[in-house]
């Protein structure tokens, strides 16, 4: 018969418990876990608390950089959903969505209040990572009633974008793809 060897748990180091594939492999890291804690309970640095409550408020501390940290994570936030709507909207117009669904991102634009409606930082002619303009991509792809939507919320068919080296406009783009629609509509406003 062999004789047990009674370890104590405090000279086990969890790092020493293997990992082994297979039906095991639950029971040994739920044991590492196990041990994890007991190292962790045993340590006398380690306070013990009588309710979860401790926990909050004992670790409550309002301060200043709390507040400059919140501010700035909303100011992040605020402009990752502008990223994200400036997105949205060049997917829609690649992808030829209807004008209404085109609208309604463009009025949810925060900046149209602030700016005037031709300017460059607003929604409508904002630049996406490629440099193109939401006209530009739409007379691209030739969606007439697209680019009828952005030159009445305001875009700017005189921003020229430079691919190549070659700078050109909305209506430039629509002559060579050769929308004959979209050219008689934008010479109205050249």
């Amino acid at each position: 018969m062999k004789k047990k060897l009674n370890i104590p748990l405090r000279n086990i180091q969890p790092d020493t418990v293997p990992f082994s594939e297979g039906d095991g492999l639950k029971y040994w890291k739920s044991f590492r876990h196990a041990i994890t804690t007991i190292r962790l309970l045993q340590n006398p640095k380690t306070k013990r608390l009588n309710s979860p409550d401790e926990l909050t408020i004992s670790g409550y501390k309002p301060d200043v950089q709390s507040k400059q940290r919140s501010e700035s994570s909303r100011n992040f936030n605020e402009a990752l959903k502008n990223i994200q709507m400036q997105q949205v909207l060049f997917t829609f117009i690649e992808k030829g969505y209807p004008p209404n669904r085109i609208e309604e991102i463009l009025n949810k634009d925060p900046k149209k209040y602030f700016y005037d409606q031709k300017s460059e930082y607003s929604l409508v002619n904002k630049k996406n990572q490629k440099g193109l303009t939401p006209l530009y991509v739409a007379a691209k792809q030739g969606h007439l009633e697209i680019c009828q939507i952005l030159i009445e919320k305001g875009a700017n068919p005189q921003i020229s974008v430079t691919i190549n080296g070659i700078e050109e406009t909305p209506l430039e783009v629509a002559q060579r793809w050769r929308h004959l629609k979209i050219v008689h509509f934008l010479q109205q406003y050249n």
